[in-house]
């Protein structure tokens, strides 16, 4: 090609690059690319977090979770069992079963106990006078009085 006098004018301030200045800059644009790939793994990786997060929570509000499996009987239908339970209406074997998972089920000991403190004092309530004043007597005993009568 040929340099005309416009050409040489306007290319008077410019320099040749040095040796390696080109190749220095294309790995610097190729390190920031990668860096802005990590960020976006990165958020993509959290925003995916969050969404199942969120899911398992709001999932959580309106599936029945059914909990641990003790004595061959799960939590749920543990609880739905408490009153036949008190009232000593089960089968042998449901009544076993449900022995042994409030056994070894701390959440449903309670609740099955808080049942049974709650039915106590209801009982009492409602059925003042002395058959229910024996010694020694638990909630279990209580309600067991009551639904008997």
């Amino acid at each position: 090609m040929k340099m005309n006098e416009s050409n040489q004018r306007s290319s008077a301030g410019w320099d040749a690059c040095p040796d390696g200045m080109l190749s220095q800059a294309v790995l610097g644009f190729n390190r920031n690319r990668r860096k802005q790939e990590v960020v976006r793994t990165a958020v993509a990786a959290i925003g995916f977090v969050t969404l199942v997060v969120i899911v398992g929570l709001v999932a959580r509000q309106f599936l029945p979770v059914a909990g641990p499996n003790f004595g061959n009987i799960t939590c749920t239908d543990t609880q739905s069992l408490m009153q036949q339970y008190a009232a000593g209406t089960l089968d042998a074997e449901t009544s076993a079963n449900v022995d042994e998972h409030l056994a070894r089920c701390d959440g449903c000991r309670l609740m099955f106990e808080k049942m049974m403190a709650t039915a106590g004092k209801t009982a009492a309530r409602s059925f003042p006078g002395d058959r229910f004043a024996v010694s020694g007597a638990t909630g279990r005993d209580v309600v067991l009085l009551a639904v008997r009568d």
